[in-house]
């Protein structure tokens, strides 16, 4: 398993890592991989309630039966899973804001499970 710490200010850097480790995987599936690691990822950053702790951010991945990738941080409890889907058959100026990225996931996703634990918000995706 690969694991690592990701720094709000070093998305790009974190995100050629994580591109380096699926480059044996099929076009299609790295396309998934990634789009998935920037989506949740790019919500940690942005959107997470760390109120007054210092932001941690982990992303571990793990190839050995299916791909696995977890994502962790110390923010706010939030499972993304109770997270409404969007209406996709609206049209793009008739939706509400917000949570595409997280419906995108959970469309490319074989499975998904989310766990609030000593501190951390803990999601899995399995692709």
């Amino acid at each position: 398993m690969n694991c690592l710490e990701i720094k709000p200010n070093k998305l790009s850097d974190a995100l050629e890592i994580i591109e380096s480790w699926i480059d044996c995987l099929a076009e299609k599936l790295r396309y998934k991989v990634m789009l998935i690691c920037e989506e949740a990822i790019t919500n940690q950053i942005r959107h997470a309630a760390f109120e007054d702790k210092e932001r941690y951010i982990e992303f571990c991945f793990d190839e050995r039966d299916d791909i696995n990738l977890i994502f962790k941080d110390n923010a706010k409890k939030f499972d993304p899973l109770k997270s409404k889907d969007p209406d996709v058959t609206k049209d793009l100026d008739d939706r509400e804001l917000g949570g595409l990225g997280i419906y995108m996931i959970k469309k490319y996703s074989k499975n998904i499970t989310y766990q609030y634990s000593n501190g951390y918000n803990i999601l899995k995706v399995t692709v």
